[in-house]
């Protein structure tokens, strides 16, 4: 049987039994847990199913080996690693999502420590036959408890049962280990709606909730724990109680949890407002505390109270922000001290009246006082805690990042203010001046990163392809997205075709509604049996996009072995050569995505044509290699390698104006991929630029605008270091830069006609132009760079057209910047296509990337 048969089999084999396997940092115990379950099950067909709660990787990893290690056609081992919002409910939401999973009727649950003995599966299958649930119990006649190390887990387990029977008399009369986590059950006995794990006994929960199941116990020997560490603790012992009470009062709950939300919080309320009245009267009258002493504390009781009931029970549907406590905390100490001084006002108001000839003194009692205060501000605590403590958690955003750039924010404006104050020419001024800092310090950065590859030498040489091995390595699929692409297409896929490297398939997308470039791709497809057509089902009322393309692709492709996936737009000239090179990369098994060279050839077509190329040039050669170094990478279009097993577990191509941008950012950031960028000119893809000015500005606005919302999104926040997230947030956020800093030019330049500020301030208004006239020489020197690197002849009209339209061309990109600006708060997500006519390839049909190999034209076609 061959690997893809062995690997697709057990999809046809219907297990007789599923084993689920919570674990948490189990790693070794792995390999021989699922050893001794394939021995117990001796060829029954059965699926392991593992569950994993870790926050690294290395269970899985451990997991995969064992799968390979141990699989035959009726023993499969499956895994589920829960990360984020998946890892709910603790250790019993891992059990439901496994039982949820599983692919038999028969599901035993069992830990993954080797404490639950795997040879006593057979005997829990056999006892199954007659019952709903079958229990293995370690206080049953034969059953033994000595893997409980100590006298206080003993005890702690004893009196856990103990309590839970207590809670369930009737229900638990038959059970003599109802904690136990080694038990099997029928999944069609379930109600699966009823359970709402949270904590670690799942079975008390079944047990509890489905009063009808048909029980019976085993007796086993609990072992001694081999590798890992115990989950029990003081808090697991506290959710435990919990737990009881939440399924002994279930009714009760739900029926409360069906009224409107501001009667539950009102209910909330009034039953912690009477608790605490209890506590101040008690304080007050019995216990002699000072009044005010006594009103502080029973605030705080009422406030810890007030937390965790409406948590509980008010938004108990809700997945709760993480810092929903210091928000509530934050929340509540201001009302609190409004309630607080609030009350001391009411309990201080006295009054002196006369009537009849007699005299009233006139004051209010501290338990009304107190009533008006709570009563005042009820409504205001649902809104804010509705609204904000108590809201639905939104991924990665974090609200208190932002308290700096607030306070700056502030403070200038409160200088600018008293300058204003004082003179509305300083105020100006010192505007001025904060406008000329902040595009020197954007510009300074800019040509700091651009300068990267000549700062660094090493850079240079890291940017240099490895050699090609002696043997590939890796399985090559290549995605050739393309639409309305008939006229360039064709010498792509064929010169593609022609790749040194022997085992790659060429797979070029095309949508159905496409005939003419359809065409072409069927034509080269007849060429060569490495290229190969696929029709993407363009959905009706759908628009058509590159990831949606390649989203479909990645699903097709399933199960064909392929090792990397690599990406090549329809217009590339790719040399042939590449993707040895590019298998000699990944032999680094650390390196997980590659980003080769991209590089804009008609520099000569226009003047933005000419600062476009030196754009790619300075991206390539030194900025991307910059943002891999930082280990952050937003990657470039086309001419990506990303290893096919990381390209599944991230979902594919996001769903984005630059679906390129948005896939480096979640590799980076949720997977902690390690890039790799090469630049080589004799290796580096080549493309064409925009073939008018309106056609660039509509391309950089939608690549601004997809940045823009990757920073909105906020995926990058999830980087673990504040460098990593420092430059994440600089690169998505160069459009507001940008547009910023055109708003803010266009102010200065406002500003000059009416300024009158003194020698300091004006001088300082000039720190701009530093950064600007370097960056024109750098281009200059980048320009002479380029055409050495591609033997293309450059002449001084070139560096005259260079220098005579370095403004121009800041100004544009800074309009697209803040264009895309406004197109993403507005919510237009439109996207326009850039046509392509093959400008980059040389007039005579032969490519230098052909060149460089040796081959013509009628070679490839």
């Amino acid at each position: 049987m061959n690997l893809y048969h062995l690997r697709h089999s057990w999809r046809k084999v219907t297990p007789e039994v599923s084993i689920v396997v919570p674990t948490f940092n189990e790693a070794d115990n792995i390999l021989m847990l699922t050893g001794r379950i394939r021995m117990a099950l001796a060829g029954r067909p059965a699926e392991v199913i593992f569950v994993d709660d870790s926050k690294d990787l290395r269970t899985a990893q451990v997991v995969v080996a064992a799968r390979t290690l141990f699989r035959t056609p009726n023993f499969h081992v499956r895994f589920f690693h829960r990360t984020g919002d998946k890892r709910w409910g603790g250790l019993s939401g891992s059990v439901i999502d496994g039982i949820e999973r599983a692919r038999a009727n028969n599901v035993i649950v069992m830990d993954g420590d080797l404490q639950h003995p795997p040879e006593k599966l057979p005997e829990l299958i056999t006892a199954s036959e007659q019952q709903d649930v079958v229990i293995a119990s370690r206080y049953c006649d034969g059953g033994k408890a000595g893997g409980l190390n100590g006298k206080l887990r003993h005890l702690v387990s004893r009196g856990s049962t103990v309590l839970a029977k207590a809670f369930f008399p009737h229900r638990l009369r038959n059970v003599t280990d109802p904690m136990t986590g080694f038990f099997l059950v029928k999944k069609d006995a379930l109600d699966m709606s009823l359970l709402r794990p949270k904590g670690f006994k799942i079975l008390l929960e079944i047990l509890a909730r489905h009063p009808h199941l048909r029980v019976s116990e085993i007796p086993f020997e609990f072992a001694e724990r081999l590798a890992g560490e115990s989950k029990s603790s003081l808090t697991q012992g506290l959710h435990y109680f919990s737990q009881l009470f939440k399924i002994k009062h279930a009714n009760q709950i739900d029926a409360f949890a069906r009224l409107p939300r501001l009667v539950r919080f009102g209910t909330v309320g009034a039953g912690v407002f009477a608790l605490g009245m209890t506590a101040l009267y008690g304080m007050v009258e019995y216990a002699g505390v000072p009044l005010l002493a006594a009103n502080a504390i029973q605030l705080a009781l009422t406030f810890w109270l007030n937390f965790s009931l409406n948590k509980a029970l008010t938004w108990r549907e809700r997945s709760l922000n993480p810092r929903a406590a210091s928000r509530f905390l934050v929340s509540r100490a201001a009302t609190t001290v409004l309630n607080f001084y609030l009350f001391a006002w009411l309990v201080g108001l006295s009054g002196v009246v006369t009537v009849a000839g007699m005299t009233l003194n006139l004051g209010m009692h501290y338990i009304a006082a107190n009533v008006i205060s709570l009563v005042a501000i009820t409504l205001v605590n649902f809104l804010i805690s509705d609204r904000w403590a108590f809201a639905e958690a939104k991924p990665y955003r974090r609200t208190v990042k932002f308290l700096p750039t607030v306070a700056t924010v502030a403070l200038i404006g409160t200088a600018l203010g008293y300058a204003a104050l004082q003179s509305g020419a300083l105020a100006l001024a010192l505007l001025f001046v904060l406008i000329s800092v902040f595009m020197f310090i954007q510009a300074s950065v800019e040509v700091w990163r651009m300068i990267y590859g000549y700062r660094n030498p090493e850079a240079v040489d890291n940017m240099r392809f490895p050699t090609p091995l002696a043997q590939a390595g890796e399985k090559f699929c290549l995605i050739v997205p393309a639409r309305h692409e008939a006229e360039v297409l064709s010498t792509t896929l064929l010169t593609l075709a022609k790749q040194t490297h022997p085992d790659v398939t060429i797979i070029n997308v095309v949508c159905d509604d496409d005939p003419d470039t359809l065409a072409v791709a069927y034509a080269a497809a007849e060429k060569s049996d490495r290229i190969e057509v696929l029709q993407y089902p363009l959905p009706e009322g759908v628009k058509p996009s590159k990831p949606l393309q390649l989203n479909y692709t990645l699903e097709q492709i399933y199960g064909r072995g392929f090792t990397v996936v690599g990406i090549i737009d329809a217009e590339d000239t790719v040399h042939p050569e590449l993707l040895s090179h590019v298998d000699a990369a990944f032999a680094d098994k650390k390196i997980q995505v590659v980003q080769g060279g991209v590089q804009l050839m008609d520099f000569d077509s226009s003047w933005y044509g000419l600062h476009n190329v030196l754009e790619y040039w300075r991206w390539f050669s030194s900025s991307m290699e910059f943002q891999a170094n930082g280990r952050f990478m937003p990657l470039g279009g086309n001419t990506i390698f990303v290893r096919y097993k990381l390209l599944k577990r991230a979902g594919g191509w996001p769903l984005s104006l630059t679906e390129d941008c948005a896939l480096g950012v979640r590799l980076s950031s949720r997977f902690r991929a390690r890039t790799a960028v090469y630049y080589e000119p004799r290796l580096a893809t080549r493309e064409e630029t925009p073939e008018s000015l309106s056609a660039f500005f509509r391309q950089r606005v939608r690549w601004f605008q997809g940045f823009f919302a990757e920073w909105r999104k906020g995926t990058w926040r999830r980087l673990p270091t504040v460098r990593q997230r420092l430059l994440a947030m600089y690169v998505l956020g160069g459009p507001m830069v940008l547009g910023f800093g055109l708003l803010m030019a266009l102010i200065a330049v406002l500003a000059m006609a009416q300024l009158k500020a003194p020698v300091a301030l004006t001088m300082l208004t000039y720190l701009p132009i530093i950064p600007l006239m370097l960056a024109m020489l750098l281009s200059a020197v980048f320009l002479y760079d380029f055409g050495k690197a591609y033997g293309k002849k450059v002449k001084i009209r070139h560096y005259a057209k260079l220098f005579a339209t370095f403004g121009a061309y800041l100004v544009l990109l800074n309009a697209a910047a803040l264009w895309s600006i406004f197109r993403e708060l507005r919510g237009n997500n439109s996207w326009d296509k850039t046509a392509h006519s093959g400008r980059h390839r040389d007039a005579g049909g032969q490519t230098p990337a052909m060149a460089g190999a040796g081959m013509s034209m009628k070679e490839v076609v």
